[in-house]
């Protein structure tokens, strides 16, 4: 059997044969253009890997059955909704939504999350009107939170002394475009009345 018309691709050392057509082709060549392939194959499994990367997910809370009139108790929908973005890994936004006021009594929101989580407030939160008749009521706790972010344009309004306080072990905290009713602002460190 003559070998021009063997089989359609034979490979002798330094020369390919492809349907009978003799072509030389140097091994460099030859092996450039396998790595080349294997260089673009690479890429396009980086890019689908990329682009399968999960999304961020957004937990609002009206999902969770906050009513957001300013009159019911949204304290459990708002701890609802943190327990299941505090789990995710996707580095979640919770949606507190504007146009809206949402009632809490004092919430303890409790790390360790699985990633760093955004609280965008765009509505407004109010504590109750009853008075808080302990040192250490907080209408918001974050308690063992590490990479939070609060952002937004609403307000919370938890009728107490001080606006923020930053206690024991707080560390990296940047607060910008705050504003802060009477009495002692912002506090930063634990300060005995």
């Amino acid at each position: 059997m003559n070998r021009k018309n063997s089989a359609l691709y034979h490979i002798f050392s330094d020369q390919v044969r492809i349907q009978g057509v003799s072509t030389r082709i140097t091994m460099r060549v030859w092996m450039a253009a396998k790595y080349t392939l294997l260089l673009f194959l690479l890429v396009l499994a980086i890019r689908s890997v990329r682009s399968e990367a999960p999304q961020q997910r957004v937990y609002n809370v009206l999902d969770f059955h906050a009513a957001g009139d300013g009159n019911k108790d949204d304290t459990q929908a708002f701890l609802a909704t943190w327990v299941a973005a505090c789990s995710d890994t996707s580095q979640p936004i919770m949606i507190i939504p504007g146009g809206r006021t949402f009632l809490l009594s004092q919430v303890r929101f409790s790390g360790n999350c699985m990633s760093p989580i955004k609280i965008q407030l765009d509505g407004n939160i109010v504590a109750p009107n009853s008075i808080w008749t302990s040192e250490e009521a907080n209408l918001i706790t974050f308690y063992q939170v590490n990479s939070l972010t609060l952002d937004g344009n609403g307000q919370i309004d938890g009728k107490g002394d001080d606006c923020i306080s930053m206690l024991s072990y707080t560390t990296d905290v940047n607060i910008t475009d705050s504003i802060c009713g009477p009495g002692h602002g912002i506090r930063t460190k634990d300060e005995i009345a």
